[in-house]
C-alpha cells in the first residue's frame, strides 16, 4: 500500500516477490557517466514512472571517491516527482583471501537484533535478538561453520543513523571495515552464486560461497511491515546513503595498508 493505493510490483523472484528492484532494477541497467576528478567519479540513472510497478520518475546519483587513506566512499542520492518507495543497497561481494571463497573469513557486526524470515526469505515483521543464533556477530566469529543455517538476512544496526563503523570482515592480517549511515545490513553468503563458464576477475568461474555480500540498506519489505522504519520518498525530499570501505593490514605485516 502507498497512500491508499495498492501497488503491483514486478514478481521477478520465483514469480512471487520483488528482488533487487525488479527485472529492470539499477543493477541491470547502464548508468550515465557524469564526470570525474582525480579522486572521484559520478554516475546517474533515471528510472521512469511505472518501471516494474514503482510510481514516479526517480533520479539516482552515485558518487565514488577515494580519500587520502585509500578508503572508498560511495554516496547515493535520489529524488522523485511522485510518492514512491526508495531503498537502494550497494550489493558488492567480498573475499579477502588469495582464492575466491569464504574459508577462514571472520566477521563482526554491531547489531543486537536481526529480522527472521519465512520460507520465501520475506521478513516476518519482528526483530529477534541475535544472541544464541547463527546471526550473532557481535564478537568476531567465522562467517561460515559446518551446520550453520544459510545466511541471507538483515541485521538491525546499532547506533544512531550517522556514518559510523558497523562491520569488520577479516582474513589473515587483512581487514575490511565498513562504515555506513544506513540502519540495516543485509548479509548473503552467496550460496547460489554460479557464473557457469563465464570468466571473472580471476579468470575462473565463481561458484557457491565465492564471496560475502554486505549490503547497507533500510530494512527489507518495509512497505508491508507497519513496525519497520518507512522507506517512502516524496517529491521535494531527498534520499541519501553514505558507505565507506577501508582495507587495512595489521601493523608488522609486509604492507600495512592495502588500497582497494
Amino acid at each position: 500500500m502507498l497512500d491508499g493505493r495498492v501497488l503491483a510490483l514486478d514478481r521477478n523472484e520465483a514469480g512471487r516477490t520483488t528482488l533487487h528492484g525488479g527485472s529492470h532494477g539499477t543493477g541491470q541497467a547502464n548508468w550515465r557517466f557524469e564526470g570525474h576528478d582525480a579522486t572521484s567519479c559520478a554516475l546517474s540513472i533515471r528510472l521512469p514512472d511505472g518501471l516494474d510497478g514503482f510510481p514516479g520518475t526517480l533520479d539516482l546519483t552515485a558518487r565514488y571517491s577515494l580519500d587520502a587513506e585509500g578508503a572508498l566512499t560511495l554516496s547515493l542520492e535520489a529524488q522523485t516527482d511522485a510518492p514512491t518507495f526508495c531503498n537502494f543497497a550497494p550489493h558488492s561481494y567480498w573475499t579477502l583471501g588469495a582464492a575466491d571463497g569464504l574459508a577462514d573469513h571472520r566477521l563482526r557486526v554491531t547489531a543486537e537484533t536481526y529480522l527472521p524470515t519465512d520460507a520465501a526469505e520475506i521478513p516476518l515483521g519482528i526483530q529477534a535478538p541475535v544472541a544464541g543464533t547463527r546471526f550473532d556477530f557481535r564478537s568476531q566469529r567465522a562467517v561460515m561453520v559446518a551446520g550453520d543455517a544459510p545466511l541471507n538476512h538483515n541485521l538491525c544496526l546499532s547506533g544512531t543513523p550517522a556514518l559510523r563503523p558497523v562491520c569488520w570482515l577479516s582474513h589473515g592480517d587483512v581487514t575490511l571495515e565498513i562504515a555506513t549511515d544506513a540502519i540495516g545490513l543485509q548479509l548473503y553468503d552467496g550460496v547460489h552464486i554460479n557464473t557457469g563458464a563465464l570468466r571473472t576477475h580471476t579468470g575462473q568461474p565463481y561458484r557457491p560461497h565465492a564471496g560475502l555480500a554486505i549490503e547497507p540498506q533500510a530494512w527489507p519489505d518495509a512497505p508491508n511491515q507497519p513496525d519497520f522504519p518507512p522507506i517512502t520518498l516524496r517529491p521535494g525530499a531527498r534520499w541519501t546513503q553514505v558507505s565507506r570501505y577501508a582495507l587495512t593490514r595489521r601493523p608488522g605485516s609486509d604492507q600495512e595498508r592495502t588500497k582497494p
